[in-house]
């Protein structure tokens, strides 16, 4: 049996027999190619992990030409009969653009390739090119592609355009109590609500006569003050009015759209329960009568939450269409060959 020294003795020579086999073996050239092989592979992956994963991609181009600009300016002037101002110029430019971004974005979600009247409208238009107009709507549709009608229709690019802005914004509005009632907050002084009185009115039309008219409203205004007429009845002794001699709670705005703007704007701030005037209007004169004045007040918001709500999601569409074409701008590049709008986008 082998001694505790024999035994240490052997488990060393192993050792170093290992050692010496493992030297040798580092040392063959393969084993140095694998080795620098694998350096560079790490190397070259924590280059490409450390630097750009892609390159950057192509911004295509929107040129808004000279000329292009020309044809805005006139298209303008015809009308409106004005000569556009430069913040009227660039209006023009940044709704060309803006049109410009949308049928781009329609086009390459090919929404003119499944909406029925952009067909009808080419089949048509092939149907008046065709020499043989007889064909079949599919083969006259596929013709009309090929030949690029679809491509400068002026009514077929609005098309798309609006159905490319109602697609934008198309998803459903929810809004919270909170925010809804933020909203309303921010925005209350727009939901005041005016004055308004109920109140009747005796006419006088001044068609034949004016002076004549006038003189009839001053002398009955006297008797009616004097012996205290009531309303329902004084009403009777004027001349029929086509719109009727009673008013209920209506504001200014609610008057003059039926007496003109001056009415609507004395009306409202007239002692109620006597006779005034005589009140001109269009049709003549009015000697007025108010029953009741209601203040104007600040609604709550249930009083007035469809309008709110309404309102609401107006703006948060809004909102959505305008993120919307800042999504599409970034994809552009683009360039407006006029020197007063390029100077006006660098500053």
């Amino acid at each position: 049996m082998p001694s505790g020294l024999e035994r240490g003795g052997s488990r060393a020579h192993r050792s170093v027999g290992a050692l010496a086999l493992t030297m040798r073996w580092l040392r063959r050239p393969l084993v140095h190619f694998l080795a620098s092989g694998a350096v560079m592979f790490a190397a070259q992956q924590w280059l490409l992990s450390s630097g750009p994963s892609q390159p950057p991609p192509i911004r295509r181009a929107i040129v808004i030409t000279a000329a292009q600009v020309e044809e805005l300016r006139e298209e303008f002037t015809q009308r409106t009969g004005l000569v556009p101002t430069a913040d009227d110029e660039a209006a023009l430019i940044d709704t060309a653009i803006q049109e410009e971004l949308l049928y781009r974005e329609a086009l390459a979600r090919g929404l003119d390739r499944n909406d029925r009247s952009v067909q009808y409208r080419l089949i048509e238009k092939m149907r008046a090119v065709s020499s043989v107009p007889n064909l079949d709507p599919a083969t006259l549709y596929r013709q009309a592609l090929e030949l690029g009608l679809d491509r400068d229709d002026a009514i077929l690019r609005r098309m798309l355009v609006e159905k490319m802005r109602l697609l934008s914004s198309a998803a459903e509005v929810v809004a919270s109590e909170s925010e809804l009632q933020q909203f309303f907050d921010a925005r209350r002084e727009g939901y005041r609500q005016p004055v308004r009185v109920s109140l009747r009115h005796v006419f006088f039309s001044a068609q034949q006569d004016r002076v004549a008219a006038e003189r009839r409203a001053v002398e009955l205004l006297d008797v009616l003050q004097r012996q205290h007429v009531a309303a329902e009845v004084a009403v009777g002794r004027g001349d029929p009015f086509p719109l009727g001699h009673r008013f209920a709670a209506s504001s200014a705005q609610d008057l003059a759209r039926s007496f003109g703007p001056d009415f609507g704007r004395m009306a409202t701030s007239l002692p109620p329960g006597t006779w005034t005037g005589p009140i001109t209007s269009p049709y003549g004169l009015h000697l007025v009568w108010v029953d009741t004045i209601e203040p104007a007040r600040l609604p709550p918001l249930d009083a007035v939450r469809g309008q709110v709500l309404e309102a609401y999601r107006t703006e948060q569409r809004q909102m959505r269409f305008q993120e919307f074409l800042r999504h599409l701008r970034a994809q552009y590049e683009i360039r407006v060959e006029v020197e007063a709008y390029a100077r006006r986008g660098s500053a």
